[in-house]
């Protein structure tokens, strides 16, 4: 499954934010529980990894958080969710290379408020010319991997390919997204 990511094409979806994926990214999340991980890990690389070999990265980078959320939740859970993508794909998983200020939580924000909430919230350096795999655990608007994704390119990727684990089904999205999600 694709969806669009506003300036970056599309984003590889595994699955759907629904049932037993949304419960188990939930409670990785917000109960600082990382239990769920090696299951959903699993899925990402089940998902992603012929894919993202044709794609041929340089190079993977999870979607960081600020410090203070680290701090709170003691892991990074889309770091966590990609490394045995990055290791299946004999990748470097890069850390440090794309940072994000502390911001209000997306959660509960409109579209354009997600919007202007990332603006400037990252920074990227040191890619030099790398073709890189961003990955982010959950895909709503889009606002945050467009951002991040443009930090990117402004700290010297020469591409930026996009994956996730879970969207937040679009109106009209295939049902079959909803049915995946289920038997995970």
């Amino acid at each position: 499954m694709q969806q669009e990511v506003r300036g970056h094409g599309s984003a590889k979806v595994c699955l759907a934010y629904a049932g037993p994926v949304r419960r188990a990214l939930v409670r990785m999340k917000f109960h600082r529980d990382p239990a769920p991980a090696e299951a959903l890990a699993q899925v990402v690389v089940d998902c992603a990894l012929a894919e993202c070999a044709r794609l041929r990265v340089d190079a993977v980078v999870a979607m960081p958080l600020s410090l203070g959320r680290w701090w709170w939740r003691g892991f990074n859970q889309s770091e966590i969710l990609v490394r045995p993508l990055a290791r299946a794909l004999g990748r470097p998983l890069l850390r440090g290379h794309l940072r994000r200020r502390h911001r209000p939580p997306q959660a509960g924000l409109s579209a354009r408020q997600r919007a202007r909430n990332v603006e400037h919230a990252f920074h990227a350096a040191d890619l030099h010319g790398r073709a890189v795999l961003l990955f982010d655990d959950v895909l709503t608007t889009g606002a945050t991997l467009s951002a991040a994704a443009t930090a990117l390119q402004r700290g010297g990727a020469r591409r930026v390919e996009l994956l996730v684990l879970a969207a937040a089904p679009v109106p009209g999205a295939d049902e079959n997204w909803r049915v995946a999600s289920e038997r995970v």
